[in-house]
């Protein structure tokens, strides 16, 4: 994609409310159907739904959305850099709030997996373009501080998913919400200004061999070590964000006690989502990089090992 340069719009308000609402709407999106799982498949099956079902058929749905994710963030991507970031945020937030509504229309699961695929395409479009757009319409002071708050709204969607769990049962109401997202994109075609970098750039990439080939042979340790480190983050992410509803569901003494659960799990871990945001940056100056890393991630892994192998029910 192209380079982020730092002159910019002068306190673009209304951009940074409609880049964040579509920011955090992506993580209502993403979480929202693993809290209704076991109540969509048992609804789609008339009938009552094994756990290995469940943990069949939520597996594929939930691979499905990742894969839409990186095809979604690399393609958007590239879009944008020919269409203008404007357009392709809004495409891509239009894309994950018609397709999360569309979902509420179906009557088989085949077709949800193809919706999640294209939930997952426009959740990854928003997640790229809107950092690359706040990046570029804000100033190398305030950039940190702007993109640090885009960060909050990820786990803030989660904490709406579980809010929204633990106040509507029906899952088909509950994806109504898919008209908000709809509607805030095209309030970003009619308000939002496009970012002045894309329109003082040549709007065109060349992709040379050569250019591919330097990159990597200069970075190849970088790069493995970056996204080993990232892939064994996302694993964890999702396997927490796509189960930990499920699991806990499955504990609960009764149906309603473990919807409640796990709505009130999910709200638990977005807001910590949101405090390991607004503390990250103070952590990695205090000890550096490298040092905050290792202590997130052990911390991480003893609390999934405590939970996970202690907990055998819940009383709610």
């Amino acid at each position: 994609m192209l380079q982020p340069s730092i002159e910019q719009i002068k306190i673009p308000k209304i951009e940074f409310l409609l880049t964040f609402l579509s920011y955090l709407l992506a993580g209502t999106v993403s979480t929202l159907i693993s809290v209704y799982l076991p109540e969509i498949i048992t609804d789609l099956h008339n009938k009552e739904v094994s756990s290995f079902e469940i943990g069949e058929l939520g597996a594929l749905i939930n691979s499905c959305f990742i894969f839409g994710w990186m095809a979604g963030g690399l393609i958007m991507g590239l879009v944008s850099d020919r269409i203008g970031r404007i357009g392709a945020l809004a495409i891509s937030t239009f894309i994950f709030g018609a397709t999360i509504l569309s979902i509420k229309l179906v009557n088989h699961i085949d077709y949800i997996i193809v919706f999640r695929f294209l939930s997952g395409f426009g959740v990854g479009g928003v997640l790229v373009v809107s950092t690359v757009y706040i990046s570029e319409i804000f100033g190398e002071k305030d950039k940190p501080i702007y993109l640090g708050m885009l960060a909050t709204g990820f786990p803030l969607g989660i904490v709406l998913t579980g809010i929204i769990n633990l106040f509507i049962k029906d899952w088909r109401e509950a994806l109504l919400i898919g008209f908000i997202p709809m509607a805030i994109s095209i309030l970003t075609l009619a308000f939002a200004k496009e970012s002045s970098v894309w329109k003082n750039s040549p709007h065109k990439i060349n992709f040379q061999p050569i250019f591919w080939k330097d990159f990597f042979k200069s970075n190849s340790k970088n790069l493995w070590i970056g996204s080993s480190i990232f892939g064994c983050v996302l694993i964890g992410l999702w396997g927490i964000f796509s189960w930990m509803p499920t699991w806990i569901h499955s504990l609960a003494p009764d149906e309603l006690s473990g919807q409640k659960a796990g709505s009130l799990s999910m709200m638990i871990f977005g807001l910590g989502g949101i405090l390991g945001s607004f503390l990250s940056g103070y952590l990695v100056k205090k000890f550096g990089i490298q040092n905050t890393l290792v202590a997130t991630l052990g911390g991480c892994l003893f609390i999934s090992i405590l939970i996970f192998l202690t907990t055998n029910h819940i009383n709610y």
